[in-house]
């Protein structure tokens, strides 16, 4: 290879390597973005307050009863993924009757915001 031409590979390489850091970053800005303005969910005025106490009921363990996790000052109704994921013995058992806001603002609570009802607003 001759150095002209190894000069031209090298621009044309580092011009590919910029415009993906561009790309990776305009996508890393939008994530960012949505997450600092995104839109509260639309939920009634009337909803009950749930307290710590009271949330821990809806853990799961009486199948008689519904299902409820508290992310981001709402209480969800995840009964649905009960034999799935929410019931006894199922690999997201921990996160119900209770505040789990800390872990699923980590992964998962976009699904849960989109996918479940809300029921009450959470008072700790």
């Amino acid at each position: 290879m001759t150095l002209k031409k190894l000069k031209k590979w090298k621009i044309e390489k580092t011009g590919k390597i910029v415009i993906s850091a561009l790309i990776l970053m305009l996508v890393v800005d939008w994530f960012i973005y949505k997450q600092i303005f995104r839109q509260p969910a639309q939920v009634s005025s009337d909803l009950p307050q749930i307290t710590a106490m009271q949330l821990q009921k809806y853990n799961g363990d009486d199948p008689n009863i519904p299902i409820y996790l508290a992310l981001d000052g709402y209480v969800y109704d995840v009964s649905e993924g009960r034999n799935d994921f929410y019931g006894p013995d199922q690999s997201y058992h921990d996160l119900v009757g209770k505040d789990s806001s800390a872990l699923l603002n980590i992964i998962g609570g976009d699904i849960i915001k989109r996918k479940y009802m809300i029921v009450g607003v959470y008072k700790p």
